[in-house]
């Protein structure tokens, strides 16, 4: 269902897996039963996705989107400042514009777009990926997971601001990490310190400042490389570091 011309519209769907598209006035979206595809255009639209897994494309801070628990599995595509309403679990940022992205109470998946975004997790356990650009990456409370997947640049150092080695994770993406096996980190691969101190060497957390570098040959020619930064002084070992 595609709404026409600048009138104040309500478009509904029904219990099939629906695409409902806005105009350029102020919508009101309702998906049903299915998966459905609610995008409310220029406007300052409500969407409703109704049971499904929905996905929202929302273009102004003034769009509103409700889902009920129990609902589904909902995804909000967003290309302004976002903050995740209750019972939508994935906030997936659009473009490269500089963006903060909240979530909920919920278990959140956080993903950054091209810029230099804010993402903060809430109360849940959270999955956050800033991607490119120098991202700051708020796990908040919960069992947080801090995902690694940017190329390797002094513009893809992203900062975690509340880091914590009881109960967070840090993954790293082995199309980037090369030479890593996959799973968990082997504890002969982590150092701390400034730099490695053997071949083995090939994630170093610096205590003192807290970077993290990636050194693809230990002790060897190749530089170490920045790509990321924690706290200084936690507990970091192998076991924060899991290789997908």
């Amino acid at each position: 269902m595609e709404l026409q011309g600048t009138a104040n519209l309500v478009g509904t769907g029904n219990s099939l897996n629906n695409t409902i598209v806005g105009n350029s006035g102020a919508n009101t979206l309702r998906g049903a039963a299915g998966h459905d595809y609610l995008t409310g255009g220029v406007g300052a639209d409500t969407a409703y996705g109704g049971t499904g897994n929905d996905t929202y494309v929302v273009t102004s801070t003034s769009d509103r989107t409700i889902e009920l628990a129990g609902e589904g599995s909902d995804v909000v595509r967003s290309s302004v400042n976002w903050t995740l309403a209750a019972n939508t679990e994935r906030l997936e940022l659009q473009g490269t514009t500089n963006l903060v992205g909240n979530g909920n109470s919920s278990n959140n998946a956080l993903i950054g777009n091209g810029g230099t975004n804010v993402l903060r997790g809430a109360a849940g356990n959270d999955y956050i990926v800033g991607g490119a650009g120098k991202d700051t990456l708020v796990g908040g409370s919960g069992n947080d997971t801090f995902f690694f997947n940017a190329a390797f640049s002094v513009n893809n150092i992203d900062k975690i601001t509340d880091y914590n080695p009881a109960q967070d994770t840090l993954q790293v993406e082995n199309a980037i990490f090369t030479g890593l096996a996959a799973g968990w980190l082997a504890a002969a691969a982590f150092h701390i310190g400034n730099a490695a101190h053997d071949a083995n060497d090939r994630i170093i957390y610096n205590s003192s400042n807290g970077d993290l570098l990636f050194d693809r040959d230990g002790t060897g020619s190749a530089a170490a490389m920045k790509f990321a930064t924690l706290s200084p002084g936690l507990a970091v070992s192998a076991g924060d570091f899991f290789v997908v």
